[in-house]
Protein backbone atom coordinates (compact mmCIF):
# COMPACT_ATOMS: atom_id res chain seq x y z
CA UNK A 1 0.00 0.00 0.00
CA UNK A 2 2.84 2.36 0.84
CA UNK A 3 4.48 1.91 -2.55
CA UNK A 4 1.16 2.24 -4.33
CA UNK A 5 0.46 5.59 -2.65
CA UNK A 6 3.97 6.81 -3.44
CA UNK A 7 3.60 5.97 -7.13
CA UNK A 8 0.09 7.40 -7.37
CA UNK A 9 1.16 10.61 -5.65
CA UNK A 10 3.98 11.02 -8.17
CA UNK A 11 1.44 10.49 -10.93
CA UNK A 12 -0.48 13.47 -9.51
CA UNK A 13 -3.47 11.51 -8.23
CA UNK A 14 -5.49 13.82 -6.01
CA UNK A 15 -5.11 13.77 -2.24
CA UNK A 16 -8.81 12.98 -1.98
CA UNK A 17 -8.41 9.84 -4.06
CA UNK A 18 -5.28 8.77 -2.17
CA UNK A 19 -7.07 9.24 1.15
CA UNK A 20 -10.01 7.20 -0.16
CA UNK A 21 -7.69 4.32 -1.13
CA UNK A 22 -6.03 4.37 2.28
CA UNK A 23 -9.40 4.56 4.07
CA UNK A 24 -10.69 1.54 2.12
CA UNK A 25 -7.49 -0.36 2.86
CA UNK A 26 -7.81 0.50 6.56
CA UNK A 27 -11.42 -0.70 6.61
CA UNK A 28 -10.34 -4.00 5.05
CA UNK A 29 -7.46 -4.26 7.52
CA UNK A 30 -9.90 -3.74 10.41
CA UNK A 31 -12.23 -6.41 9.03
CA UNK A 32 -9.31 -8.83 8.81
CA UNK A 33 -8.30 -7.93 12.38
CA UNK A 34 -11.78 -8.80 13.66
CA UNK A 35 -12.07 -12.03 11.70
CA UNK A 36 -8.87 -13.92 12.57
CA UNK A 37 -6.83 -14.61 15.73
CA UNK A 38 -4.53 -11.78 16.79
CA UNK A 39 -1.38 -13.86 16.38
CA UNK A 40 -2.30 -14.68 12.79
CA UNK A 41 -3.14 -11.05 12.10
CA UNK A 42 0.24 -9.84 13.36
CA UNK A 43 2.02 -12.45 11.24
CA UNK A 44 0.28 -11.06 8.16
CA UNK A 45 0.15 -7.34 8.92
CA UNK A 46 2.72 -6.82 11.64
CA UNK A 47 2.02 -5.31 15.03
CA UNK A 48 2.38 -1.71 13.84
CA UNK A 49 -0.04 -1.70 10.89
CA UNK A 50 -2.18 1.07 12.38
CA UNK A 51 0.86 3.29 12.95
CA UNK A 52 1.98 2.78 9.36
CA UNK A 53 -1.44 3.78 8.07
CA UNK A 54 -1.38 6.94 10.20
CA UNK A 55 2.06 7.83 8.82
CA UNK A 56 0.82 7.16 5.30
CA UNK A 57 -2.06 9.59 5.86
CA UNK A 58 0.46 12.19 7.09
CA UNK A 59 2.54 11.64 3.94
CA UNK A 60 -0.50 12.20 1.73
CA UNK A 61 -1.44 15.40 3.54
CA UNK A 62 2.11 16.76 3.48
Amino acid sequence: MILLVLVLKRLNVTKTDLKRYVRQYDENREELFKSIPFSTYTQIMGSDARLKIDKLKDFISG
